[in-house]
């Protein structure tokens, strides 16, 4: 059977984005090549066409420009403090309880970073150019001649780890606590003044 052109890129697509979706939901170990193939609506024999192995298809998945970055890249501000409050804005929506609820099409640096610290170099690779490019943006808004920026570096740590941590705890109370606390200090991070 002959298929028409970008088909192949299509399906590819398709397996690429149901393992992003499983493997956030449940974690790398948790989803099998079966899972993925049946979540993207195609048979397991399909899957070798496109990845050699399971390894290979989470490489592609942390290769995926995340919603945070997307967010962040997508700020209309003109002048540095309208991206800060702009990063701010976006930063507090990341760290609000709707946001966990969602992991399974929320930000793979949250949902993945154990999973990819326990990848081949390959794959810890696509996750660090996933962070520099959020630093980058992050930077964007700054005045700084450092590079990378202190500040959007512990940003991103404060609101990815307030994420984790958060999720993480089980009790509401505290997971307020974190991610109220998070917010507060990368609203202080990005008025500072220049390191």
């Amino acid at each position: 059977m002959r298929y028409p052109p970008g088909h192949k890129e299509e399906t590819r697509g398709r397996i690429v984005q149901a393992a992003a979706d499983l493997f956030r939901a449940r974690g790398y170990e948790g989803v099998g090549v079966q899972d993925i193939m049946k979540e993207a609506g195609l048979t397991h024999g399909g899957f070798y066409g496109h990845f050699k192995s399971k390894k290979d298809l989470f490489q592609a998945v942390m290769g995926l420009e995340a919603d945070f970055l997307r967010r962040m890249r997508a700020r209309t501000g003109t002048t540095r403090k309208a991206l800060r409050d702009e990063a701010k804005d976006i930063c507090t929506g990341y760290l609000e309880p709707d946001h966990m609820e969602a992991i399974g099409k929320g930000c793979p640096m949250a949902s993945l970073a154990v999973d990819a610290a326990r990848a081949d170099t390959k794959t810890r690779k696509e996750f660090a150019r996933g962070i520099s490019d959020l630093e980058r943006e992050f930077a964007r808004g700054l005045s700084s001649s450092n590079e990378p920026d202190s500040r959007a570096l512990a940003a991103i740590a404060l609101a990815v780890g307030g994420f984790i941590l958060g999720r993480a705890s089980g009790d509401k109370d505290l997971q307020t606590a974190i991610m109220s606390a998070s917010r507060d200090e990368i609203a202080k991070l990005l008025d500072r003044a220049k390191p």
